[in-house]
């Protein structure tokens, strides 16, 4: 693939110069940050006491994750520091966010039927995203209320907190926006409130912790679901609004049984791409995303990685699911389509989910379309030869789903 833009050459030569030189400056003081659970625990109870709540939640994810993180991640000083210092802000917003949970009114929320959008990351979700918020009926849930639900007292920082946190990720690694576009107050996946529980695979993206990957796969995702919808519902009671909450997070392909369970009435639609394509730029998206923290980055190893992974698992598992469960409405939308007429993509996924799009959502949806044309923010370039797969390893793999969806019709050459 020719033409400038965002394109993964290796961990140390994507970055600016200053960060080399930290890590190689200050390396040998590396294990004076402490990851093991047992350095953390204290500040956990310490933010657990603060807060009025009582000990830690969601213990052996954190535990698990942090085990994972100091054996097998090999991150470089900064990505230390970096580990380190998420964790405890995770802790400290996670008991928080429980003491808010805690002082709810005892009658039971009403919880809002969502949409939620499905599918692996590179198949658009995030455009898709952008376009359905701007449905009036629809109420996406935007960057920095995922990442901290309750708002601290006095005035509300949470927006420039979260776009400080963004400009430090752009410093770290120049361009990435073009992979994952953010700001905080834009509509965003609910990873973040996953993350409170330390229990999601975005933790994986950005660090290489197959243990935890594992003993997440095992374990029983219904807690990390059931404090998500607790926490979607205490946001409604702060900001009541007679809409549908809009959801989306890739990883929910993986527990589409816990979304059915916990949200009785939701809508989906799931989003489909060519195999190929998506491979390579997941692929792409975990190289860039490891190398903030880790010198320790093989892109002919992570092609594999992937390929063999949970991702291709998740989706024989939904599209398994929803062969269970016939009675839960799914819209499949192909990526190629939303590209060329976002418009008439979504009127036929609603069309299929028995939803009306308002011909103000229409004109909202053209009107923000055309402001955020493909590669607004630079272009993501890769292939799958650079992380070690091949056309034939895809074709093998997931030639049966893409012929059913129609997937190799058409493909294009970037996300």
């Amino acid at each position: 693939m020719t033409g400038r833009g965002t394109v993964f050459r290796g961990a140390r030569e994507g970055r600016p110069f200053w960060v080399n030189l930290l890590n190689a400056s200050l390396g040998p003081t590396a294990s004076w940050i402490r990851l093991s659970p047992e350095a953390l625990a204290r500040r956990g109870r310490r933010a657990a006491e603060e807060a009025g709540v009582e000990g830690l939640a969601f213990v052996d994810e954190w535990a698990t994750l942090l085990e994972a993180i100091e054996s097998e991640a090999d991150l470089h000083w900064l990505g230390r520091v970096a580990a380190r210092q998420e964790t405890l802000r995770l802790m400290q917003t996670q008991t928080r966010t429980r003491r808010a949970l805690d002082d709810r009114p005892s009658q039971e929320a009403r919880p809002m039927a969502p949409l939620i959008i499905l599918g692996w990351p590179r198949t658009g979700s995030t455009h898709l995203l952008g376009l359905l918020s701007r449905d009036p009926a629809n109420r996406a849930l935007p960057y920095f209320e995922s990442f901290d639900p309750v708002a601290p007292r006095g005035r509300d920082d949470r927006i420039e907190r979260v776009d400080s946190m963004l400009r430090f990720v752009e410093a770290l690694a120049p361009g990435y926006s073009a992979i994952h576009p953010m700001q905080g107050s834009d509509p965003e996946e609910c990873v973040a409130i996953f993350m409170l529980a330390f229990r999601t695979l975005q933790f994986d993206i950005q660090y290489r912790v197959p243990s935890y990957v594992r003993w997440l796969r095992e374990s029983d995702p219904l807690p990390a679901h059931r404090f998500h919808r607790d926490v979607l519902q205490w946001i409604e009671s702060q900001r009541p609004e007679d809409e549908r909450w809009l959801l989306k997070d890739p990883t929910h392909m993986l527990s589409f049984d816990a979304l059915v369970s916990l949200h009785p009435g939701a809508r989906f639609i799931h989003l489909h791409r060519d195999p190929s394509e998506a491979i390579a730029s997941i692929c792409s998206l975990y190289a860039h995303t490891r190398a903030m923290f880790s010198d320790a980055v093989d892109p002919l190893a992570l092609g594999p990685e992937i390929l063999d992974g949970y991702w291709g698992d998740g989706l024989d598992g939904l599209l398994e699911a929803r062969r269970r469960h016939p009675e839960v409405p799914v819209a499949d939308l192909r990526y190629e389509d939303l590209r060329r007429d976002p418009v008439a993509a979504i009127e036929s996924a609603y069309a299929t989910l028995e939803l009306a799009l308002s011909q103000e959502a229409r004109e909202e949806i053209r009107v923000h379309a055309a402001g955020h044309p493909q590669h607004a923010q630079g272009r993501h370039r890769y292939s799958l030869e650079r992380f070690g797969l091949c056309e034939s390893r895809i074709q093998e793999r997931f030639g049966a789903y893409a012929q059913r969806f129609g997937l190799d019709e058409a493909s294009s050459p970037t996300s």
